[in-house]
C-alpha cells in the first residue's frame, strides 16, 4: 500500500533528493534512480531523482497495479528487470509512461531486506544499447 502522501513526498523534496542521488545518475547511463522504502506493515514511500515518473503513475491511481513495486516481486527477488514484471492492470498505460513519456528503455530493481523493512533501489536508462543489461549483471 502506498503512503497517503506519496504524491507530495518526492516532489516536495525533489531538489534535496536530487542532490543526494546525483552521484548515481550518469553511471552506466543511469538516468533514473529512486529509493523505495516498504515498512513492515506494507506501507511504501519513494524518494526519486525523477519524481514525475512515479507521480504520473500514482496520480492516475495506477500505483497499486504497478508490477515493479508489487510485493510478489520485491518479497521474492533481490534483482529483477522492469520488463519481467507483470502489472495487475493498466499495463499499456504504465508502460507508455515509462517507455514513451520518460523514454526509459531498460529498468531494474535491486532489493534488500533489513529488519522487516524492504529497501528497493530502482534504476533506469534511456539508452537503446542492446548490451546495456550485460553492463549491469
Amino acid at each position: 500500500m502506498l503512503h497517503q502522501d506519496i504524491l507530495e513526498i518526492s516532489y516536495k523534496h525533489r531538489y534535496e533528493i536530487k542532490k543526494v542521488f546525483r552521484d548515481i545518475l550518469g553511471i552506466y547511463g543511469i538516468e533514473h534512480f529512486a529509493l523505495d522504502l516498504v515498512r513492515p506493515d506494507g506501507e511504501m514511500i519513494f524518494l526519486s531523482a525523477t519524481p514525475s515518473h512515479g507521480y504520473e503513475i500514482c496520480k492516475k491511481g495506477w500505483g497499486k497495479y504497478d508490477g515493479i513495486i508489487a510485493p510478489e516481486y520485491y518479497e521474492n527477488f533481490e534483482f529483477y528487470w522492469w520488463k519481467d514484471t507483470c502489472h495487475k492492470n493498466y499495463n499499456k498505460e504504465i508502460d507508455y509512461i515509462r517507455r514513451v513519456k520518460h523514454q526509459f528503455k531498460h529498468g531494474f530493481m535491486l532489493v534488500r531486506k533489513l529488519n522487516d523493512f524492504y529497501f528497493i533501489y530502482s534504476f533506469a536508462t534511456k539508452s537503446t544499447d542492446p548490451y546495456f543489461p550485460s553492463l549491469i549483471i
